[in-house]
C-alpha cells in the first residue's frame, strides 16, 4: 500500500494524546465521603476488572478514530497495473476497432456499439488535460492528430463499420508515429477496444516499447456461425457470344453446424441466370458449378449470391468480363502460302469468334499490333530487331503469341525473341523420329475437347524434326505436349500480362505429321479463341493496387469516372495509367465493394468489379486466456487486460492511473469506531451491572 500524502503520517503522533490521558486518569485517586455503609457495599460489588475493559476499549476507539483519520488524509492506496505514475497530461490512444466481425452481437449488444460505450467511460474517467489520439481501421487522415476531451468524445459517436483491414500492428506504428513527437515526460497510453480476431491480432509482430503502457479491453462476440462465398472462376478463359459459360463457385462454412439446400443465385446484367443448392458439412468448403450462356456483346456485369446472418457483407461476390464478337489474329509468314499456311486459313474461314489476318513479314505494319489478341510467327527466316522488340511489348501488354520456328533458318533470331521474352531458347537440332508421349489434358486448349474414354485410344502423331529446349531453373514453364522423351513438344509461359507459346517443331517438314493430326485443330483454334483471357474477373479492396480493364481508346485525355451500380454513387480513382490494352485503376481503400460502370469523357468503356477482403469472414477470436497467453509470448511487457462487463469501466480506468483508493474506507473505520465509543460509554453499564 502507498500513500498520495505521506507526510501526514506524522499525524499519527496525536494517538498519543489519549493514551497519555489514560495513564494520568489511571494514576489518579479520587477520596469519596460517605457517611451510609451501603456505599462501601456498592464498591465491593464493583468488578474492578470490568472498568478497566471499559477504559481500554475506549482508549482503543479514540487511538483507531485518530489513526483512521490520518490515514484517510494520507490517501491511501494500491498500485494497479504497472505501479505508481505521473497522470498530469497523459497522452491516451483509443483504439476502436471498426472492422466488419464487430457488427456481430455479443452479450453487451452489438459489437462496435459496445465499443464505442466502453471508448466514452474510458474518456470520461480521464484526467481534463489529457491529449486524446483516436485510431480506426479506415486509418483515416482526418484522426492523425491529437484531440481535446470535448472534441474526441464527439468524434467517437461518428464512427461505424469499415471495409478496411489493418492488423493491430500497423495501428500501433501509426500511434506511435503520431506520439513519438512528444516529449517522454509525458505518460503514454493505449486502450485497445476490439474482439481481438485471430486473424488481425498479430501481437508477435509488436516492438519492444517502454514508452507506451497497452491496455487490451475485449468486446465479447456471441459464437456466430458464418457461411461465405470465397471466390469463383471460369473455366474457359475467353467468352463469345452464344458459349455456355461454367464458373466456379467455392463456398465456405466456417462453422460447427451443417446446412442444407442452402440457395445460391447467379445474376448477369441483374438478370437471374442460374439457381444452385448447395449442402455444407461442419468447417467445409465446396466448388458448384453454375451454367448459362452469354447472350449479348460487350461488358456482362455479375455477382453470385446467398443469404446469411449475421454476417452478411460476404455473402455477394462480383465479378465483371467482356464478351467479345470475334478475335483478332494475326499470322505473319515468309515467302508464299504452303500448304500449311492454308491450313490455318481454311481452320478460320467463316469463323464467327476468331477472324484471321495472314501477313508477309516485308509488308507488315507493326502499328497494327495493337488491333490483335493474337500472333503467330509462323517459320519466318528472319526476324529484325525492331520486330522483337514490338512483339516483345505486344506480349507484355497482354497478348498471345505463338512461335513456329524454321527447320532451315538461323535460330540465332529465334534465340533473341525468346530470350526477351523470358522463355525456354533452342540448344540444337533433332532428326529423329519421336512421337507425342503426353498431352496436358487439364489445360484450357484441351479442356472439355476430349472424352475420358477416348484419350487412352488417341494416337498420336510422330515428329521427324524437331529443336531441343534448353533447360532453365530460373524459368517457369508449362508443358502441354511432351515427346517420348519427356522433352517439350509445346510449352507455355508468361510474359508480362500476355502468353508465349513455343512449338518445338516446324510444321511444314513432311516428316513433321502435326498439321495433318486431329490435335491441330484444337490447339491452333484455341490459342487463338483464348487470346483474350487476360481479363480480370474482380478485384480486392485493400489487397489489390489496380483493377484492370480493356482499353478501347488510343489515349485517355480525361480522368475515368467509376459509378456504381446499385447505389450511383461516383468516383474519381486517386491514380490510372494506360498499359497497351489496358486501363488500370487504382483501388482505393474506401470505396465499396460492388459492380462499377467506367466512363471517360462520357463515353462508357466497359465496367469493373470489386470485392471486400475476406479475412474477416474467419471469425475466431482470442479468448481471454489466449490474448493473456499472446501477451506474455510477445514482446509488449507493460500491458493490462481489462475484462469489465458490469458497466463500471471508469472505475477500471482510475484504479488503473491512481491505483485503488482505501480512503473510503479508512473513513468508514473512523465513524465506526467513533460509534463504537459511545456505544461502550452510554450501555456498558446497563449490560454489565
Amino acid at each position: 500500500m502507498k500513500f498520495v500524502y505521506p507526510s501526514f503520517l506524522w499525524a499519527l503522533l496525536l494517538m498519543l494524546i489519549p493514551v497519555i490521558i489514560y495513564l494520568v486518569n489511571f494514576r489518579r485517586h479520587q477520596t469519596v465521603y460517605f457517611s451510609n455503609v451501603n456505599f462501601l457495599k456498592k464498591i465491593k460489588k464493583e468488578n474492578q476488572r470490568k472498568s478497566k475493559l471499559k477504559q481500554l476499549l475506549i482508549l482503543a476507539c479514540r487511538v483507531l478514530t485518530i489513526a483512521a483519520i490520518v490515514v484517510a488524509f494520507a490517501k491511501p492506496y494500491k498500485p494497479v497495473g504497472f505501479g505508481e505514475r505521473n497522470v498530469s497530461g497523459p497522452i491516451i490512444s483509443l483504439y476502436i476497432d471498426n472492422s466488419f466481425s464487430m457488427a456481430a452481437e455479443g452479450p453487451e449488444g452489438i459489437g462496435i456499439e459496445s465499443a464505442k460505450q466502453k471508448a466514452y467511460s474510458i474518456v470520461n474517467a480521464s484526467p481534463d488535460d489529457s491529449k486524446f489520439v483516436l485510431l480506426t481501421n479506415d486509418l483515416s487522415e482526418n484522426h492523425y492528430r491529437f484531440f481535446t476531451k470535448e472534441e474526441v468524445m464527439s468524434i467517437i459517436g461518428d464512427i461505424s463499420e469499415s471495409q478496411r483491414f489493418a492488423p493491430l500492428s500497423t495501428i500501433i506504428i501509426r500511434n506511435n508515429n503520431l506520439t513519438s513527437s512528444v516529449l517522454t515526460k509525458n505518460e503514454r497510453k493505449i486502450y485497445l477496444i476490439s474482439d481481438f480476431q485471430k486473424n488481425s491480432c498479430d501481437l508477435i509482430n509488436l516492438k519492444p516499447d517502454t514508452l507506451n503502457s497497452y491496455n487490451f479491453v475485449p468486446i465479447n462476440i456471441n459464437q456466430v456461425s458464418n457461411i461465405f462465398i470465397d471466390s469463383c472462376w471460369f473455366e474457359t478463359p475467353a467468352h463469345h457470344i452464344n458459349q455456355l459459360e461454367e464458373i466456379r463457385v467455392r463456398i465456405v462454412n466456417h462453422s460447427e453446424e451443417e446446412y442444407y439446400n442452402i440457395p445460391v443465385n447467379l445474376f448477369i446484367n441483374d438478370s437471374l441466370k442460374a439457381i444452385a443448392n448447395v449442402d455444407l458439412q461442419a468447417d467445409e468448403n465446396k466448388i458448384i458449378t453454375l451454367q448459362y450462356a452469354n447472350k449479348n456483346e460487350g461488358t456482362q456485369l455479375g455477382r453470385i449470391e446467398l443469404n446469411d446472418y449475421p454476417i452478411v457483407y460476404d455473402n455477394i461476390i462480383y465479378f465483371s468480363y467482356a464478351v467479345s464478337n470475334s478475335n483478332n489474329t494475326l499470322l505473319i509468314k515468309s515467302g508464299q502460302n504452303t500448304e500449311e499456311i492454308n491450313k490455318f486459313a481454311a481452320l478460320f474461314a467463316n469463323d464467327a469468334n476468331v477472324s484471321l489476318n495472314i501477313v508477309d513479314v516485308n509488308k507488315l505494319q507493326i502499328s497494327d499490333f495493337t488491333n490483335y489478341s493474337s500472333i503467330f510467327v509462323y517459320e519466318i527466316s528472319t526476324i529484325a530487331s525492331g520486330l522483337i522488340s514490338e512483339l516483345q511489348k505486344f506480349v507484355n501488354d497482354g497478348g498471345t503469341l505463338t512461335l513456329i520456328p524454321s527447320f532451315s533458318n538461323n535460330t540465332n533470331d529465334y534465340n533473341n525473341l525468346l530470350s526477351a521474352l523470358q522463355s525456354l531458347t533452342i540448344t540444337e537440332k533433332d532428326t529423329v523420329s519421336i512421337p507425342f508421349s503426353e498431352i496436358n489434358y487439364s489445360h484450357p486448349l484441351y479442356n472439355g475437347v476430349f472424352k475420358d474414354n477416348n484419350k487412352e485410344q488417341l494416337q498420336l502423331p510422330k515428329i521427324g524434326k524437331r529443336f531441343r529446349f534448353s533447360a532453365n531453373q530460373n524459368i517457369s514453364e508449362f508443358p502441354i505436349i511432351t515427346f517420348a522423351d519427356k522433352s517439350n513438344a509445346l510449352v507455355m509461359n508468361n510474359y508480362g500480362k500476355g502468353k508465349v507459346y513455343s512449338f518445338a517443331f516446324p510444321f511444314s517438314e513432311k516428316e513433321n505429321q502435326f498439321s495433318d493430326h486431329l490435335l491441330f485443330i484444337p490447339t491452333i483454334y484455341n490459342i487463338a479463341l483464348y487470346a483474350s483471357s487476360n481479363q480480370q474477373l474482380y478485384a480486392t479492396v485493400g489487397i489489390d493496387e489496380f483493377s484492370s480493364i480493356m482499353n478501347p481508346l488510343e489515349k485517355i485525355q480525361q480522368n475515368p469516372i467509376l459509378r456504381n451500380t446499385t447505389t450511383g454513387k461516383e468516383f474519381i480513382p486517386a491514380l490510372f495509367k494506360q498499359e497497351g490494352k489496358q486501363i488500370l485503376l487504382s483501388v482505393d481503400d474506401n470505396i465499396d465493394a460492388g459492380l462499377y460502370t467506367v466512363t471517360i469523357d462520357n463515353k462508357s468503356i466497359g465496367g469493373i468489379a470489386l470485392n471486400y477482403n475476406l479475412r474477416e469472414s474467419d471469425l475466431s477470436c482470442y479468448s481471454s486466456d489466449e490474448l493473456k497467453t499472446q501477451l506474455s509470448q510477445s514482446e509488449v511487457k507493460n500491458f493490462n487486460l481489462i475484462e469489465e462487463t458490469n458497466g463500471n469501466l471508469s472505475t477500471v480506468i482510475k484504479e488503473l492511473d491512481h491505483g485503488k483508493q482505501f480512503w473510503k474506507l479508512f473513513i468508514f473505520i473512523a465513524l465506526f469506531s467513533i460509534l463504537l465509543e459511545a456505544a461502550i460509554i452510554k450501555l456498558w453499564d446497563r449490560i454489565f451491572a
